[in-house]
C-alpha cells in the first residue's frame, strides 16, 4: 500500500512535470518532449522509461484516481506528440493509456483532479491521434464521461457526452439514464437552471431528441 505522503509526492510532482513539459514543447524538439514525458512516467512506476508500455494496462485501475489524473495527462501529452511528430508506433502506445487513467480518474466525485480528468478526457476524445489509434475506447468513454457528469449535475458536459455516446451507439440503458436525468431536472428552480448554464426550454429540447 502506498503511503499518503508518498502518494501525495508523487502526484505534484507529475503536476509539476506535466507544467513543465508543456511550457517548453513549443521551444524543444519533438524528441526531447516525448524523452522527458517518458522519464516523469517512469518515475511514477519505478521504472525504466523503455519500459513504461510493459506494464500491465489493467494496474492502472488500482491507482489513486488522483494519481491517474496526473498520469492520464501526460499520457495524452505523449500521444499528441507522438501523433504531430509522425510517431504512430509510440502514440499507439500511450492513446489507451491515456484514456485508461483519465477514465479511472472520473471515479471520484466532483474534485478538482477529476474535473482536469473530465476536461482533459473530453478533449483528448476529439484529437485526431484518439479517433485514429482508440475509436474502440470512444463509446465506453462518452458513456464514462456522461455518468461523471450525471453524478455531479454538470448539465452541460452531461448533455455533450450523452449525445456524443449516442452518435456512436449508446447502450439502451444509458439512453434511459439520460432521459431520467433531464427528467429531474424540471423539478429545480430557473436560478438553479441557469447556474447550471441551462434553461427549462433547453431540457425540454433535450427530451424531445432522446424520445
Amino acid at each position: 500500500m502506498i503511503r499518503n505522503d508518498y502518494l501525495m509526492r508523487s502526484i505534484q510532482q507529475l503536476s509539476q512535470a506535466f507544467g513543465q513539459i508543456l511550457a517548453g514543447k513549443d521551444i524543444e524538439s519533438p524528441e526531447h518532449t516525448l524523452d522527458r514525458i517518458q522519464a516523469a512516467i517512469a518515475d511514477a512506476f519505478n521504472t525504466r522509461p523503455e519500459f513504461i508500455f510493459s506494464e500491465d494496462i489493467e494496474s492502472v485501475d488500482e491507482f489513486d484516481p488522483r494519481l491517474a489524473a496526473e498520469l492520464g495527462r501526460l499520457f495524452a501529452l505523449h500521444a499528441r506528440t507522438s501523433f504531430a511528430a509522425n510517431r504512430d508506433d509510440l502514440a499507439r502506445l500511450s492513446t489507451p493509456w491515456a484514456i485508461r487513467c483519465l477514465k479511472h480518474a472520473l471515479g471520484q466525485i466532483d474534485t478538482t483532479s477529476a474535473l482536469i480528468a473530465e476536461s482533459e478526457l473530453t478533449t483528448f476524445l476529439r484529437h485526431d491521434v484518439a479517433q485514429t489509434h482508440a475509436s474502440a475506447l470512444a463509446l465506453p468513454s462518452y458513456e464514462a464521461l456522461f455518468d461523471f457528469a450525471r453524478r455531479n449535475r454538470r448539465i452541460t458536459q452531461a448533455e455533450d457526452a450523452l449525445f456524443a455516446a449516442i452518435s456512436l451507439g449508446a447502450n439502451p440503458e444509458v439512453v434511459e439514464a439520460g432521459h431520467l436525468f433531464f427528467s429531474e431536472l424540471l423539478h429545480m428552480e430557473d436560478d438553479e437552471l441557469a447556474r447550471g448554464q441551462t434553461s427549462r426550454a433547453e431540457i425540454h429540447e433535450v427530451l424531445a431528441e432522446l424520445s
